[in-house]
């Protein structure tokens, strides 16, 4: 049986992100090694943030991502996933979709924590500008997703857990 998790971009490309680094760093690295030796295969999704305002950008909030063109842009990704999704599924004898992971804290792909408000934004992952924070709240393509999907959505550490256990 091949298992698959649905990943943030940034997981698999620290390119795309808009600092280097961060806490989450090393459970990227963790995370990526655990499924490399449980044999778990992941899907890396398009990075709605660099492909509508490139490398050259600063920390948003959730509410600056919350414009039609940025939605639909999410929207796009999470129909191509959904798609993916329904194809793995048309055969449950060969695949087992774990779920989605995401980042932690981001305006985009964040599982239980966004950065929000409505201006500012982040500096760096750990550093908020005011009047910017972080809040209890999933991010706008996690959001999308949630509407197209029926599978769980997992922060690294969550998804780190669910691997050990295979």
């Amino acid at each position: 049986m091949i298992k698959i998790f649905f990943v943030s971009h940034c997981i698999l490309n620290l390119g795309s992100i808009v600092k280097q680094g961060g806490t989450q760093s090393d459970l990227k690295k963790r995370f990526i090694r655990l499924a490399l030796d449980k044999d778990v295969q992941l899907v890396q999704l398009k990075c709605p943030e660099f492909s509508v305002y490139g490398h050259l950008r600063w920390g948003h909030t959730k509410e600056q991502f919350s414009t039609p063109f940025f939605i639909r842009e999410c929207q796009k990704i999470a129909r191509e996933i959904a798609g993916q999704t329904a194809e793995y599924q048309r055969f449950p004898d060969q695949f087992e979709i774990l779920g989605f992971v995401g980042i932690q804290g981001s305006p985009t792909c964040g599982i239980t924590l966004t950065c929000q408000g409505f201006s500012g934004g982040e500096l760096f992952q750990d550093t908020i500008i005011p009047p910017a924070r972080k809040l209890s709240a999933s991010g706008v393509l996690v959001d999308e997703l949630r509407k197209v999907v029926d599978f769980p959505f997992y922060t690294l550490q969550d998804a780190i857990e669910c691997i050990e256990k295979l």
